[in-house]
């Protein structure tokens, strides 16, 4: 699956006038072990640490993109090997732990028909960062999307009834990095068959973090709401063609 699909990302934000952080000046050519290395190396000690992160993130396969952050389409991590070595040990546990939870929370499946993918990502990162930061102690790089609780659903309905009708307006949204998108198949694939792969990803990760203690505080919720139930792939299509007639 290509690098270029649905993915939610953190990393580094360049504020306007001002000079790119030093990392982003490196070049980069495909490939760096170094970075690979710097990477597995923090999965492997998030496995150890928080079970449930680190198991759903050995399930991902890992890509190497010039994309100035890390992301997740809920099957592959991606990341810029420039900004991992940039992190310090914590902020890299806390970025594979961010990423992880994006998958936790079946954010990509749960965007559904919704078109606006920054607003759709922002919200996913408010819900994704209270449990990340406030309830699990990890520490992110600076400027990261600030922790609201509640439901991404929620916050995205907020953000779209703040708008001003302009298409360009981003309804007060704050700024980052992020990006979510909906699920995008490979030939011959299906809809449910993408959402049993992700599920299973992370019913392992609950069994594996339940022998091992418990569930990360706050993924209880989202687990309870959204894990159980079966995402009616019909009715996404429906909304989704319906909020994109031609007037």
């Amino acid at each position: 699956m290509g690098a270029t699909l649905l993915m939610s990302r953190i990393g580094h934000r360049t504020p306007v006038n001002s000079s790119k952080p030093d990392w982003m000046e490196e070049s980069f050519n495909g490939y760096d072990e170094e970075a690979n290395k710097i990477v597995r190396e923090g999965i492997a000690n998030l496995l150890i640490a928080q079970p449930f992160y680190g198991s759903i993130l050995l399930r991902l396969r890992l890509e190497q993109q010039a994309i100035g952050t890390f992301g997740t389409n809920g099957r592959v991590l991606i990341y810029d090997p420039r900004f991992a070595k940039s992190l310090t040990h914590k902020q890299l546990r806390g970025v594979l732990a961010h990423e992880a939870g994006h998958v936790a929370g079946l954010h990509p499946l749960r965007k559904g028909y919704r078109d606006n993918h920054k607003c759709w990502n922002v919200s996913c990162d408010h819900e994704v960062n209270e449990i990340v930061l406030n309830r699990s102690g990890f520490e992110l790089p600076e400027g990261t999307i600030p922790p609201r609780q509640g439901l991404a659903e929620e916050f995205y309905e907020e953000y779209q009834k703040r708008k001003k009708g302009s298409e360009e307006d981003e309804g007060d949204l704050p700024e980052g990095w992020c990006e979510v998108g909906g699920i995008e198949l490979e030939p011959g694939e299906t809809f449910e068959e993408v959402e049993r792969e992700i599920k299973d990803i992370v019913r392992e990760a609950i069994t594996i973090s339940q022998e091992a203690g418990k569930v990360p505080e706050g993924m209880e919720r989202i687990i309870e709401e959204y894990f159980s139930s079966k995402l009616n792939w019909d009715e996404i299509l429906r909304q989704f063609i319906s909020t994109h007639k031609e007037p």
